[in-house]
Formats: C-alpha cells, sequence, structure tokens
C-alpha cells in the first residue's frame, strides 16, 4: 500500500515537473483572439454598371452609391432594404432607388425612380461574388440589373462594400486541399514530438518497472 502512494507521488512529481518544462519551452506569447463581432445593420456600398442594348438614350456608364439596412438579423441576410443614388457617365441619366433585398441568395426587386425620364420603373438585381472572397478580392460581387419596362436594359457591373475593412478577407479563398501533398508527409504522433514528453515516457518506464 505504501509503496502504491509512492508511486502515485512520484508520478504525479513527473507530470509537473513535464509541465512546467513544456511551458517554458512556449517561449512565444500567446496571441489574444480577435473578435470581428456582428454585422452592422447598416452597410454602404458602391457600383458601377454597363448598361446593354435597351433605350438609345442609355448612359455609358452607371454609378451607384447605397446603404442596405437590415431588417432582421444580418446574420442571415433573409431580408432588408436598400436605398441607393446614382448619375451617369455620357447619358442624361440621374434618380434614386429602394429595393427589399434578400442578401443570402443575392436577390433585390424594387422601383427605380429617373428624374429626367419623370417615371418610376420596376427593376430587378441579382449580386454574387462568384468565389470566395469577392471576385476581385475585398467582397466585390458582380451584379446585374435588368429593368423590363425601359425596353429590357440589362446592366452589367461591379459592386464594392465600402468602409468595412473586413469585407472578403474573414475566410481563405482555397476552399480544396491537394491530397497527394498530405500523402508525403509523413505522420508524427504529437505525443512523441511535443517538448518532453520523451523523459515522461522515460519516467513512466522506470516507475512501471520499480514496483
Amino acid at each position: 500500500m505504501y509503496a502504491r502512494r509512492m508511486s502515485t507521488v512520484r508520478i504525479a512529481a513527473v507530470l509537473v515537473v513535464s509541465a512546467t518544462t513544456t511551458l517554458g519551452a512556449q517561449t512565444a506569447p500567446a496571441t489574444p483572439p480577435f473578435s470581428i463581432g456582428q454585422p452592422s445593420l447598416w452597410q454602404q456600398h458602391a457600383s458601377a454598371l454597363v448598361p446593354l442594348g435597351g433605350e438609345p438614350s442609355n448612359a455609358s456608364l452607371w454609378l451607384s452609391y447605397g446603404v442596405h439596412r437590415a431588417l432582421i438579423n444580418p446574420v442571415t441576410g433573409l431580408f432588408g432594404l436598400t436605398g441607393e443614388a446614382y448619375g451617369s457617365i455620357g447619358g442624361n441619366d440621374y434618380g434614386a432607388r429602394l429595393f427589399g433585398t434578400v442578401r443570402a441568395i443575392g436577390f433585390s426587386a424594387g422601383a427605380d425612380w429617373s428624374v429626367p425620364r419623370g417615371r418610376v420603373s420596376p427593376i430587378v438585381s441579382f449580386q454574387t461574388a462568384l468565389r470566395r472572397g469577392g471576385t476581385l478580392g475585398r467582397g466585390t460581387m458582380v451584379r446585374v440589373d435588368w429593368l423590363p419596362t425601359r425596353s429590357q436594359t440589362v446592366a452589367v457591373g461591379l459592386s464594392l462594400p465600402t468602409f468595412r475593412p473586413l469585407a472578403g478577407r474573414t475566410r481563405p479563398r482555397r476552399t480544396h486541399v491537394r491530397l497527394d501533398a498530405i500523402r508525403s508527409v509523413r505522420r508524427i504522433c504529437p505525443s512523441a514530438s511535443a517538448p518532453g514528453s520523451r523523459p515522461l515516457r522515460h519516467a513512466f518506464v522506470r516507475l512501471t518497472a520499480t514496483d
């Protein structure tokens, strides 16, 4: 009984010494985790689109700036409202737009008010990033607008999030792993390579042999 208690004490002492050695070997200070928090309820963006076909009076480039307000938890992207003001280059077209937006699938539908035309037209919009991190990085997305009552006008371009420094940077772009690279690496048991593990293993062998 006494020998068993002494064996337990010696094992505990070896564990404490090994843990101290392992902690001492970790010279690099621990880095606290960085929290990106929750998405903002108000999110801004800028867009540049080129009208294709449609009315002859269409400009050569539409520029817009908008604000999206999530009406449901912004993490889900289920529904929100988006307001935009837009102008044109190469034509006389400017006005405002109001969308109901489902960002989870990139779909928006709403109304376009053209000041020079003096009318309101329905508009449908779709956005997608094409790849993780954004089409060109920084959360940029391909955008396609369709105005059916303006001679089937379609506009294609890019949308860029503004005042969001982490947009498109929270996840790596690579979504695959090369298996041949993994197979070429020899598997090593972590316990065998960890600092202080070998003395601990030898100490257990000695304690087992003496008891």
